[in-house]
């Protein structure tokens, strides 16, 4: 996701302009959320400069640091600090009330089998024009669900065999660390890791 422009202002004691959260903060003028070039809505506030591809965020609240958010994603600290370069290396930088991106982590292997098993009971078939399929999977770590989306754009009714259906929802959890949509012909899939339970 590329954004032209965010910007947060806030007025601080001082009554000067900053561009980030600050303990002496009066008054915040905000936007709630974006959607990027990629489709994705983006709560707001974020970590700054967070890499541009994110599809799952994580609020973080005081008290958080990296360790515990890494640990509980199933994620190195340094995986946490490649998409959110700012923590430093220190983690001293970590914003708390603001969002970071998440990866699959620990969830990948079971997001590719609840998605192989829906590509043989449910999502394989007949689709109208323009037709949708959803799946919802509570994910078994506990850390949120899987959505699975198929859809057709081919113009006309098609049947999509569960052999394709795999390889394409598979392809966007191994090789996207944020899971994905894609095109593969006129099939449209997407694939990501959200917070909450179905």
């Amino acid at each position: 996701m590329k954004f032209a422009t965010i910007a947060t202002l806030l007025s601080t004691s001082a009554g000067a302009l900053a561009a980030g959260p600050s303990a002496t903060a009066k008054k915040v003028i905000a936007i709630e959320s974006i959607t990027g070039d990629n489709g994705i809505t983006t709560p707001l506030p974020i970590q700054p400069r967070m890499v541009d591809n994110c599809d799952v965020f994580y609020y973080v609240k005081p008290g958080d640091n990296c360790l515990i958010i890494s640990a509980q994603f199933g994620i190195s600290f340094n995986q946490f600090k490649e998409w959110n370069p700012t923590v430093r290396k220190d983690c001293l930088s970590l914003w708390a009330d603001a969002n970071d991106i998440l990866p699959w982590g620990s969830n990948k292997v079971a997001a590719a089998k609840a998605a192989t098993e829906w590509c043989s009971n449910g999502a394989n078939g007949i689709y109208n024009i323009g037709g949708k399929r959803t799946k919802c999977v509570d994910a078994p770590s506990g850390d949120g669900k899987f959505i699975f989306e198929i859809y057709n754009e081919w113009g006309t009714r098609k049947a999509i065999l569960p052999n394709k259906c795999q390889r394409n929802l598979l392809l966007p959890i191994s090789k996207c660390p944020e899971g994905g949509q894609g095109r593969m012909k006129s099939w449209h899939t997407e694939t990501s890791l959200e917070k909450g339970k179905c």
